[in-house]
């Protein structure tokens, strides 16, 4: 079709209704167009009641940069799109609803942007309930998960700024270098503090170590009406973060620590900072009682390191 495959303008009851079929409830192979557009409806736009194959399938819209067709009986298939696959300008209840599902609620293949992007949202973002007896997982993901100017994963981490004279590379230990930046990626995103490589033996303003650079990155929607919305977001880099320049650090959890490779660091030893590497917490025996000193501590150490300059710490741990 040069324009709609299938228009309907009005209709009182169902627009198209497809009881049964044993191939697709309704398929559009290609239009210049919408595949199929229903302008107002008083009951269903589109009902497929049963299908044995797919029940709705958009095998190319636009022009993507590939299709992928699924092999499973889907409700709802789109096996490309130039655009969105699923785009839900406004709705004054929910975008998308789920009740009842065996498998996945939702289920994201492949996307070369954003899997779920929500723009706007008066109550969630994203609310998922479990009935899990144990509560797990809401959100089950094998990367971090990011928000405003932190992430969490199985380790803690934050987002801060490198306003120290000496470039910072992972592994290295860095400390609060006083004052923070607000509004750095929002108006309403969580201010990102500045850091420094530790200086300062056994210092007590140690916050933990660099995982790596990033840099702000910033998208661009623009939508019908022509308004356009921005996002900003930090992102990986490669390379050292300079004078000025962002990273993410861990705070909490297992890190890779740069240490003074000349020391002997058993699983359990306590780290602090010293010439701007680990070392070992000092300790004191007093009446057959072994006491550290009160320095700051970094972490526990998750290995012995045999001569290494790197080892696994436990950042956080005291």
């Amino acid at each position: 079709a040069d324009t709609y495959g299938v228009n309907i303008h009005s209709s009182g009851s169902n627009a198209i209704q497809v009881v049964q079929t044993n191939g697709d409830g309704l398929n559009v192979q290609w239009a210049d167009d919408d595949g199929v557009y229903v302008g107002a409806v008083d009951d269903d736009g589109v009902n497929v009641w049963r299908a044995g194959d797919d029940g709705f399938i958009v095998e190319e819209a636009g022009i993507p940069s590939t299709t992928t067709l699924s092999a499973l009986h889907n409700g709802f298939e789109v096996a490309g799109a130039e655009g969105n696959g699923l785009y839900v300008g406004v709705a004054d209840n929910d975008g998308v609803y789920i009740g009842s599902v065996s498998d996945d609620g939702f289920s994201v293949w492949y996307a070369l942007g954003d899997g779920v992007y929500v723009l706007s949202a008066d109550g969630d973002g994203v609310n998922v309930n479990t009935t899990d007896a144990s509560g797990e997982y809401g959100i089950n993901t094998p990367d971090k998960i990011y928000a405003g100017a932190g992430y969490y994963p199985t380790r803690s981490g934050s987002f801060v700024r490198n306003t120290g004279n000496t470039s910072l590379e992972p592994g290295d230990i860095v400390s609060l270098a006083g004052g923070y930046e607000e509004r750095v990626l929002d108006e309403d995103g969580v201010p990102v503090f500045n850091v420094q490589k530790a200086d300062r033996d056994n210092s007590k303003s140690v916050i933990g170590v660099v995982e790596y650079k990033v840099y702000i990155r910033e998208e661009t929607e623009e939508f019908e009406d022509g308004k356009t919305e921005t996002r900003k977001s930090f992102r990986f880099a490669e390379g050292n973060a300079y004078t000025g320049d962002y990273l993410a650090i861990i705070v909490l959890g297992p890190a890779d620590v740069k240490v003074n490779s000349s020391e002997n660091f058993e699983t359990g030893d306590l780290l602090t900072i010293g010439n701007d590497k680990g070392t070992k917490v000092r300790t004191t025996e007093v009446n057959g009682i072994t006491i550290a000193e009160n320095v700051g501590v970094l972490g526990k150490a998750l290995e012995d390191s045999h001569g290494k300059d790197m080892i696994k710490v436990f950042v956080g741990s005291k």
